[in-house]
């Protein structure tokens, strides 16, 4: 016997020969299969009394390599078959059925008859073979418009253990089951209109167009089961594609927002960005709305774009409580679902903009702004790195608003207004708008009014800033060696400062330095060398005579042709210093005669020197 048949490239066919000649137990007939397709001739034999099987290898398929005609000659082969059974010639049935996966889309084309007193054309009818565990599934078709099916039918064929053979892990029906018998859950196959179905697993399309969906429960429990899928057309003027699955995973698709939907505001669109998870691709998605507990027709189509599922969501009133529904699709059927609301309001407008951008230590930055909203109060949040501050003011009655604030830290700083919402109006804020603060800068010059002091007596720094600033804080540093001695001082209204330091006798660099802060930038001076030198003989000596006794007595040496003589003289506070002779008055002067000199006064609460000179 000779069976020819169409087979397209690359599609999956289950092609075997099975019939009342299987009998392994007697090994009474052999039947051998021969193939000859486009470029192609192969046998396949199996063991006497075992079913036989056409494949491209160790595998239980045949994928045809060639679209053409492949012709499959099935010989009883006399040499393997007892006499007996090549003689009695056993009936056998062969079968070459496509073979679907499940979970995957596929497309039939069926053409119907024209009318109901016509022949359906060959075309009206496709089979499918498919095998699954899964203890229940759906088959679902998607009539198209151009055709009136007239039934969808499934019939379980094999379980590869009480019912059937199991062939190459393949449960494979037997040939009666194929013939239209009927055991139990199983079997009874056919493809004409009239033949026999089980309604349980029958779909019928009422109209063109109509979805078909045929719930399928596993007879053998959790069994791998082979099914014969039947599609027969009714009506249709042409060849039609007709979509259809298998839909054993019931994993819905997830769509999530990409972002929060955030504010939805009176009288605008709002745009809605999704993304889903599903293990297949998604065919549908849309946004559905139920506006104050009412659902509406309209509806949100959503577009693929890269993966992101984008939509515009229209414009609602105010106050109105909006609940809406993102919905996928995937390609077999199964939908997913995310929910969520928003409450429409009105969108407060709310302005920031600053004067200068660049300021420097000390000055401060001009806020001023616009919100449309008068009645709410609005917050200005300063930023600076990890610093943050922030202050509330009320603008006027035109919603103006403007403020004046000073940094405390250098850097880049960010500004951004913002406004609370009411019942009518939602949180709004403006723009960040960005300026920077750097501190200020000033050159410094320092110098000293003697180079070389007496040990004891204070080291005069003076010098000034330029620009001149008033309260620049100034630290003068005096280094000899490993010691170090600081004054910190201030500049005064004119720019300048001065310090007297009281230094150990040695070599000494004076060095005036502003140390860097939020406000002033680091600068110093150049280096100023000053000597503090010894006490010689005569100085140790007068000053030892001037702190010997308090005063009124005054003890002044005098030398005279480079003998010493000691006066002692009581008097009046400064007799000595103003009788005294130049050279003299001055040395009481210089070592230890300022008390002599100089009258100790109280001046707010400070004591000071006061020459008596220089009294009334």
């Amino acid at each position: 016997m000779k069976v020819s048949a169409v087979l397209e490239e690359g599609k999956t066919y289950h092609i075997f020969l099975v019939g009342d000649w299987v009998d392994p137990a007697k090994n009474g007939t052999d039947y051998d299969i021969l193939l000859q397709g486009p470029s192609l001739t192969d046998t396949f034999t199996e063991a006497t009394g075992f079913p036989e099987q056409v494949s491209n290898g160790v595998g239980p398929y045949f994928i045809a390599p060639q679209s053409g005609i492949y012709t499959f000659s099935i010989q009883n082969d006399e040499g393997n078959s007892v006499e007996e059974s090549w003689n009695s010639a056993l009936p056998a049935v062969f079968m070459v059925v496509e073979h679907i996966e499940t979970d995957e889309r596929y497309t039939s084309q069926l053409k119907g008859r024209a009318t109901s007193t016509s022949t359906l054309p060959l075309e009206g009818t496709q089979v499918y073979e498919f095998t699954t565990s899964a203890s229940s599934f759906v088959v679902c078709i998607d009539t198209p418009e151009d055709i009136d099916m007239f039934e969808a039918r499934v019939y379980p064929m094999a379980d590869g253990g009480s019912v059937g053979h199991l062939i190459n892990g393949v449960p494979t029906p037997s040939g009666d089951l194929l013939n239209g018998t009927v055991t139990g859950s199983y079997g009874g196959f056919n493809t004409t209109i009239d033949g026999y179905r089980n309604p349980s697993l029958t779909a019928t399309c009422v109209s063109m167009g109509k979805k078909m969906e045929i719930n399928v429960n596993n007879p053998g429990g959790s069994s791998q089961v082979s099914y014969l899928l039947v599609l027969i057309a009714e009506y249709s003027s042409s060849l039609s594609n007709v979509p259809f699955y298998i839909r054993t995973n019931n994993t819905t698709p997830n769509p999530t927002l990409k972002s929060p939907l955030g504010n939805v505001y009176a009288g605008e669109a709002t745009s809605v960005a999704a993304s889903v998870n599903s293990a297949r691709p998604i065919l549908e998605s849309w946004i559905s709305y139920v506006v104050n507990g009412k659902p509406i027709a309209d509806i949100t189509p959503l577009r693929n774009v890269d993966g992101s599922y984008e939509g515009v969501i229209p414009a609602f009133d105010l106050d109105d409580v909006v609940e809406y529904s993102i919905n996928v699709v995937d390609e077999l059927g199964n939908v997913g679902s995310m929910k969520s609301s928003f409450l429409v309001k009105d969108r407060t407008t709310l302005s920031c903009y600053i004067g200068d951008p660049d300021l420097t230590g000390g000055e401060g930055v001009e806020v001023n702004g616009f919100t449309s909203n008068s009645g709410l109060a609005v917050k200005l949040s300063f930023k600076c790195g990890s610093f943050a501050d922030s202050v509330s003011i009320k603008p006027d009655a035109t919603g103006s608003y403007k403020y004046s604030y000073t940094p405390k830290q250098a850097g880049a700083w960010t500004v951004q207004a913002s406004a609370e919402g009411d019942a009518s109006h939602h949180p709004s804020t403006s723009e960040s708008i960005s300026f920077t603060m750097t501190p200020q800068k000033a050159a410094l010059v320092c110098s000293v009014v003697s180079p070389e002091v007496k040990i004891g007596q204070p080291l005069q720094v003076t010098g000034s800033s330029s620009p001149l600033i008033s309260g620049l804080p100034v630290e003068i540093m005096a280094t000899s060696g490993g010691e170090v001695i600081t004054e910190n001082v201030a500049t005064g209204s004119d720019g300048s400062f001065s310090a007297d330091l009281t230094l150990p006798e040695g070599s000494w660099e004076v060095i005036a330095q502003v140390k860097g802060n939020w406000r002033w930038a680091s600068s110093s001076s150049g280096v100023v060398s000053a000597s503090i030198v010894p006490l010689s003989i005569l100085d140790k000596a007068l000053i030892a005579l001037m702190t010997a006794v308090t005063p009124p007595y005054v003890y002044a040496l005098v030398l005279a042709s480079g003998i010493a003589v000691a006066l002692v003289v009581r008097a009046k506070s400064g007799v000595i210093a103003e009788r005294a002779p130049e050279p003299l008055r001055k040395l009481l002067i210089r070592f230890g005669g300022q008390a002599a000199a100089k009258k100790k006064v109280d001046v707010g609460g400070k004591q000071s020197y006061k020459r008596r000179s220089e009294e009334a």
